[in-house]
C-alpha cells in the first residue's frame, strides 16, 4: 500500500509540475507573440478600414454622378451634354435667329455648326486674317514692326487695328500687303473662297464664313498658322480688345477674340480657355444683340463643360 501511495503521490506531483510548466509556457508564449497578435489585429482593422474607404469612394462616385446630370435645360428645352446635344441646341438657334455659328473643342473632339460654310458679311472679324498675314511677314523678315503704315509703324497700327478695331490701319494694311495676296495665302492653306478680303458686290463688304473663322482660331491656338512671339502678341491684343459684350460676357474663361459690327450684323470670333476645357467659337448674326451672343456662349459652355 505504501508503494501504491508513493507512486500515486509521484504522479500527482508530476501532474502539478507539468501543469505549472504548461501555464508558464503559455504565459511566455503570450508575451513572445503578443506583438504579432496586436499586428494581426491592426491588419484586420486595416482591412476593415480599406473596405470602408472603398464603400465611401463608391458612394462618392455615385453622388458625383447624381450631381453631374447628363442633360441641361436651356430656354425651356432639354439637351444632352454631348456633341449631339450641342448640335441640337445650334439647330434650335437656327430656327429662332438669323445666325451662323461654328464651335470646335480645342482639347477634345466635339464640333458643331449651323450655316457654317455660308459666305457672310465679315465686318471687322476680317482684321484677324490681316493680322495673321502681317505677323507672318514680320516673322519671316519681309517686314518689321517698324515698317511705316498710315503714318505709324506696323506694331502701332496692328495694336490699334485689333484693340480698338481701327479701320484706317486695317485699310492701310490691306492696300499695302495686297488683298489678293492675303486671300491666296489663306486659300492655299485650306480656307474656303467664302473668305474674301476683296469687297463683294453682293454685300458691299469683305466676306467670310464662321467655319473659316473657327478654323483660324483653332490654328492660332495650336500654333499651326502663327507661332512664337508673333502668336503671343496677337493673343495678348485680342484679350485686350475693348468690345467685350459678346462672347467674353458669356464665358467663364479667358477669351481672346475679335468682334465685328456693321449695320445689323454683330459678329464675334474667339479662342476661349476655361478651367474645364478650351474651344473656338465664331458667331455671325444679323439682327441679334450682344446679350444674345453672350447667352449663346454661356449655354454652349454649359452643354460642353458644366457639372
Amino acid at each position: 500500500m505504501r508503494v501504491v501511495t508513493r507512486s500515486a503521490g509521484v504522479v500527482i506531483v508530476a501532474a502539478i509540475v507539468f501543469a505549472g510548466i504548461w501555464m508558464l509556457s503559455r504565459s511566455q508564449r503570450a508575451e513572445q507573440y503578443g506583438d504579432a497578435a496586436a499586428t494581426g489585429g491592426e491588419a484586420s482593422s486595416a482591412v476593415e478600414t480599406s473596405e470602408t474607404a472603398s464603400a465611401t469612394a463608391a458612394e462618392s462616385v455615385a453622388a458625383s454622378a447624381e450631381e453631374s446630370p447628363t442633360e441641361v435645360t436651356i430656354d425651356g428645352q432639354t439637351y444632352a451634354r454631348s456633341q449631339e446635344g450641342l448640335q441640337s441646341y445650334l439647330d434650335y438657334l437656327d430656327s429662332v435667329y438669323d445666325i451662323r455659328i461654328s464651335v470646335d473643342q480645342l482639347d477634345g473632339s466635339w464640333e458643331a455648326s449651323i450655316r457654317g460654310d455660308e459666305e457672310s458679311v465679315s465686318a471687322s472679324t476680317y482684321k484677324v486674317f490681316v493680322a495673321v498675314y502681317l505677323l507672318n511677314q514680320i516673322a519671316d523678315g519681309t517686314l518689321t514692326y517698324d515698317s511705316a503704315v498710315s503714318g505709324r509703324n506696323a506694331e502701332e497700327c496692328l495694336t490699334s487695328m485689333i484693340e480698338v478695331s481701327d479701320n484706317d490701319c486695317a485699310l492701310a494694311f490691306l492696300n499695302g500687303l495686297g488683298r489678293d495676296a492675303i486671300n491666296q495665302y489663306f486659300w492655299d492653306r485650306g480656307y474656303s473662297t467664302a473668305t474674301n478680303l476683296n469687297v463683294q458686290e453682293s454685300t458691299g463688304t469683305t466676306v467670310t464664313s464662321v467655319d473659316d473663322l473657327t478654323k483660324l482660331m483653332s490654328e492660332i491656338y495650336d500654333s499651326t498658322i502663327l507661332s512664337g512671339s508673333e502668336r503671343d502678341l496677337l493673343l495678348s491684343l485680342m484679350q485686350k480688345q475693348v468690345y467685350r459684350e459678346g462672347i467674353p460676357a458669356g464665358s467663364s474663361g479667358t477669351v481672346s477674340d475679335k468682334v465685328g459690327f456693321l449695320n445689323a450684323y454683330l459678329n464675334d470670333t474667339a479662342i476661349v480657355e476655361t478651367a474645364s476645357g478650351d474651344y473656338a467659337l465664331s458667331i455671325i448674326s444679323d439682327g441679334a444683340t450682344w446679350a444674345t451672343l453672350a447667352s449663346i456662349t454661356s449655354a454652349i459652355e454649359d452643354i460642353m463643360y458644366s457639372s
